[in-house]
């Protein structure tokens, strides 16, 4: 096993892949913390594809809920009209007895969630530090300090990054998992797993979206690298701009 050139022990490596997992993880991380890098590896991508089997699923029954009420309200019937309302679901009326299977708190349903009503309403697009891009003949991208207000939204320019990288699932618009193990290192000497690979597709600060091909998802980043290196390999040309308020 092998990183940028340099062996890398397997336990070593273990220890750090499961250091790198967000609090989440912690009880799969305890049962899986004995095993060899090879399983603990496997067991990550059975859970993740558990995680987002999930997460499709409840995301599509909130679709089937949202569509069956506009057409109860079109209709001129609806459960809701007759007096019915999530709340009402539970012993005695109780809403410490309801639980929403998205945001995994107590006191409502799936249905009346307001953080994935907020979500389906305005799903928002990661920010990029690349604010405008010219005509794709030319392949020019001019990068300026730009991003959300949450770092991990934000796509930092990284000359010296051998590879694009993402550092959340959610952000990719094709992903494969990586079936053999890949690592990174960090300017800080950190040694981070990656373990799919996709395209992202991101809004310029013009308003247009590009797509980034072979973007690697990796575990533990604070920040979204764009290569540059990737993007002159495909003769692009990056123009940096100052846009410091002074």
């Amino acid at each position: 096993m092998k990183a940028a050139g340099r062996p890398v022990d397997e336990e070593d490596a273990k220890l750090k892949l499961l250091n790198s997992l967000p609090p989440n993880y912690k009880p799969l991380v305890y049962s899986i913390c004995d095993k060899s890098f090879q399983e603990c590896w496997n067991a990550l991508l059975q859970d993740q594809i558990s995680r987002e089997f999930e997460k499709l699923s409840v995301e599509a029954e909130s679709q089937l809920l949202y569509s069956t009420q506009r057409q109860s309200k079109g209709g001129g019937s609806s459960r809701r009209s007759s007096g019915y309302t999530p709340e009402k679901i539970g012993a005695a009326g109780s809403k410490s007895n309801l639980y929403c299977r998205y945001c995994k708190k107590k006191g409502h349903l799936l249905e009346s969630c307001f953080k994935l009503q907020k979500k389906r309403d305005s799903k928002p697009v990661a920010g990029v530090v690349v604010s405008a891009v010219a005509d794709s003949q030319n392949k020019v991208l001019m990068a300026s300090q730009i991003g959300g207000s949450d770092q991990d939204h934000s796509w930092v320019v990284d000359t010296g990054a051998t590879d694009h990288m993402a550092c959340k699932r959610e952000y990719f618009h094709t992903y494969e998992p990586l079936h053999s193990p890949k690592f990174v290192y960090l300017g800080d000497n950190s040694i981070h797993p990656m373990v799919g690979i996709g395209s992202v597709v991101v809004k310029l600060s013009s308003g247009e979206k590009v797509t980034i091909e072979q973007v690697y998802h990796v575990l533990g980043l604070f920040k979204n690298l764009f290569s540059g290196k990737q993007f002159a390999k495909k003769k692009g040309t990056l123009v940096f701009t100052d846009t410091c308020k002074r």
